[in-house]
């Protein structure tokens, strides 16, 4: 599973449009993304599932440079937190879709980067450590 870097969350909108094979259509709610890959999405959502019947559902996902759509049934509860659930569905991606995904996560990872090296130079520049500080940089 390809696991989600300890970078900025992803967060994306889930709606549940098919239960029992019937066609809903919900409300959007907001989830976080937690775990991808080439067959299975996880996600933590406050929203209680009904994990025993057979649920499709859609989700939307917003990166910097784009929106990907894309559904999946309802697998499974990985885990319940206090956070909220944990949830594992298989996606209906396609290789061009996945490898898109994949190339804005990617993208949204490394400006993410880019931002945290940013602030650690900018921090650097302010705290030099060629000025002394304190008594016991003097005393070198």
């Amino acid at each position: 599973m390809f696991k989600i870097p300890d970078l900025p969350a992803i967060y994306g909108k889930l709606s549940v449009s098919c239960i029992d094979h019937r066609n809903v259509q919900t409300r959007q709610a907001v989830v976080e993304l937690t775990g991808l890959d080439m067959a299975e999405i996880r996600f933590a959502s406050p929203l209680l599932l009904p994990v025993h019947r057979h649920i499709v559902l859609s989700f939307e996902l917003e990166l910097l440079s784009g929106t990907v759509h894309f559904t999946g049934i309802l697998t499974g509860q990985v885990n319940r937190g206090t956070a909220g659930q944990q949830y594992s569905a298989i996606h209906a991606m396609d290789h061009t879709s996945r490898a898109e995904l994949m190339q804005l996560i990617k993208q949204r990872n490394e400006y993410a980067e880019l931002q945290r090296n940013k602030a650690t130079d900018s921090y650097l520049a302010f705290h030099q450590m060629g000025t002394p500080v304190s008594s016991i940089d003097t005393l070198v």
